[in-house]
């Protein structure tokens, strides 16, 4: 009875991690600024390098979360 009960615990304190991150993975993604300049007849983005960076580093942390046993009471929020 006590092994059920810590494993269910666990396993909900995992799920629970996972969705803090994503919502603070949510969180930072509002913050993202592209910057945009006249440039001639057009326009042209600044700091595109860093919005990729960051974008890169959140779909590396998304991966993570994926391949994780945890993910799946999670996904079924998604839903």
């Amino acid at each position: 009875m006590r092994d059920n009960v810590e494993e269910i615990s666990r396993r909900v304190e995992k799920q629970w991690n996972i969705e803090k991150k994503l919502i603070e993975m949510t969180e930072k993604m509002r913050d993202v600024r592209i910057e945009v300049s006249p440039y001639k007849n057009t326009y042209v983005f600044k700091s595109v390098e860093d919005v990729q960076q960051f974008m890169d580093e959140q779909l590396n942390v998304l991966m993570m979360m994926k391949a994780s046993q945890y993910i799946k009471g999670i996904l079924s929020k998604a839903n």
